[in-house]
């Protein structure tokens, strides 16, 4: 916890040889126990290790991060490179400079020729009272990813849709009632 760990191969393997924790994901930062009570707020890196996905020549693999109202950066990490996959807002280790950013954001990315990749997840959070990521990544064919998305982007419209149209029918029913 609050430690942005750059995910350059030398840093992160380092961290990882040293990393002593786990942690639940999704779950919340835990709140201070201070006379203020203080918002858990900061940064922090995490590590995941993801085995048993497809190789890259049988299925494109994606990742899907549901909505956060924080800032994160999302990148595959392999012996040789770092590559980022999804990212919002800004993150940053001080208030001053993070900005965080509502939206769900989903891609692409590639996997390793033994089916296991890295994923380093940085988060900040200095602007909301919970901090940490309120729901874990999807993980799963991109193809399946992006279809999922439509799907529900097209049932938000559908629902938007019925209640444009019973509010207008409201609207005409009260209008014609009081116009007697």
């Amino acid at each position: 916890p609050d430690e942005l760990v750059e995910p350059t191969s030398d840093s992160i393997w380092a961290t990882f040889e040293r990393c002593t924790q786990s942690a639940t994901v999704p779950a919340h930062w835990e709140v201070e126990q201070s006379v203020t009570q203080r918002a858990p707020l900061g940064s922090a890196t995490y590590l995941l290790r993801l085995t048993g996905l497809p190789t890259a020549d049988a299925l494109t693999m994606g990742m899907d991060v549901m909505e956060v109202g924080t800032a994160f950066r999302l990148f595959t990490v392999s012996e040789e490179q770092s590559e980022l996959v999804l990212s919002t807002g800004v993150v940053a280790d001080n208030a001053a400079a993070a900005v965080p950013e509502f939206r769900q954001v989903w891609a692409p990315f590639d996997v390793d020729p033994v089916g296991e990749v890295f994923v380093v997840w940085q988060i900040s959070n200095f602007h909301h009272h919970r901090g940490g990521p309120r729901k874990a990544p999807s993980i799963g064919a991109f193809d399946e990813l992006s279809h999922t998305r439509k799907m529900q982007r097209r049932a938000e419209f559908f629902v938007f849709g019925l209640l444009t149209i019973m509010g207008l029918y409201q609207l005409l029913t009260f209008s014609l009632h009081h116009a007697f």
